[in-house]
């Protein structure tokens, strides 16, 4: 994007887009506060732990894509099962996979209270 100084017709550099830590903090704060949540809730234990587990996928997708950290973390056997239920192309490159669509997983999960298989984005 440009911008132009109309003062001085000079074209600006376009800041970064860095978050500041405060604004990383308070992210981390809510989804640690949505997994407590989770766990006061009547929803199954498997739709808890694999709602649980995919803010975890959030919190690594978004500290990728801020400060390209990689997604290693999500190879874990720990997310094995939960990224069984999206298409095979994000079983097997998990970096593919949005923020958006593990959102739309979880809210689909707690919806039916039950794990919902994802057959496309």
């Amino acid at each position: 994007m440009r911008i132009l100084n109309h003062k001085t017709k000079t074209m600006l550099k376009p800041e970064s887009q860095k978050l500041s830590q405060n604004f990383l903090i308070s992210h981390y704060i809510t989804l640690a506060l949505l997994i407590l949540l989770l766990d006061k809730t009547t929803l199954n234990q498997a739709v808890k732990t694999h709602c649980k587990t995919g803010l975890k996928a959030i919190e690594i997708i978004y500290a990728n894509k801020i400060y390209k950290s990689g997604i290693d973390a999500l190879l874990g056997k720990e997310f094995d099962a939960f990224f069984k239920v999206f298409p095979s192309s994000y079983f097997d490159n998990r970096g593919l996979i949005s923020a958006g669509m593990v959102i739309k997983n979880i809210k689909l999960c707690i919806t039916t209270d039950d794990i919902v298989h994802m057959i496309s984005e």
